[in-house]
């Protein structure tokens, strides 16, 4: 058995134009962004696919990107540090196909409580949201983005217009995020 002995390593002073690393209280209180879905119904996965597009193409301080898959109160952890909060989901509108609404706030505390028939995401979501404002850690700024499916069947491809709406969706999230940011 041969050991080694600890080696000092020499580390650079700290200069004026090294950035501080932000504390991981602030790094925790970044936006989180979480996709809801099934990959395995066509459309309904495309919420997941459009967080794993974001946390492609957001810059790492943006945003923390989450799949959220069928949701579970297992990420109030998450929701509880976040600064704000973007939910990405395939949502019955009764738009056209592709169509992509993003409702902020109350409006989307409104649509999670519409008598309506529920997928099991929206289930899971309205418990989570339930804790989160028990908890009153809630996030003020909070938003849903919804694209209208086309088809919720057993496949994992999303139709042509929700996949065709992904970079729509991307770009409106990108958006309301900055916005968020400069208010």
């Amino acid at each position: 058995m041969t050991m080694q002995a600890d080696i000092p390593v020499a580390v650079p002073a700290r200069t004026r134009d090294t950035p501080l690393r932000p504390p991981a209280t602030q790094a925790a209180r970044l936006p989180l962004v979480i996709g809801l879905g099934n990959l395995h119904l066509c459309d309904d996965g495309a919420g997941v696919h459009l967080a794993r597009q974001l946390k492609a193409t957001l810059g790492a301080g943006a945003a923390v990107c989450m799949d959220g898959g069928l949701m579970s109160l297992s990420l109030y952890p998450h929701v509880e540090k976040a600064s704000s909060l973007v939910l990405l989901h395939c949502a019955d509108t009764g738009r056209a196909p592709g169509s992509v609404d993003v409702l902020q706030g109350r409006a989307m505390d409104g649509y999670l409580r519409e008598t309506r028939v529920r997928s099991i995401q929206e289930r899971g979501l309205i418990d989570l949201l339930d804790l989160v404002w028990q908890r009153a850690c809630l996030p003020v700024r909070r938003a849903l983005v919804c694209i209208q499916p086309k088809r919720r069947e057993w496949g994992e491809a999303l139709s042509l217009p929700v996949f065709q709406a992904l970079p729509v969706a991307a770009n409106l999230v990108g958006a309301l995020l900055t916005s968020w940011q400069d208010s």
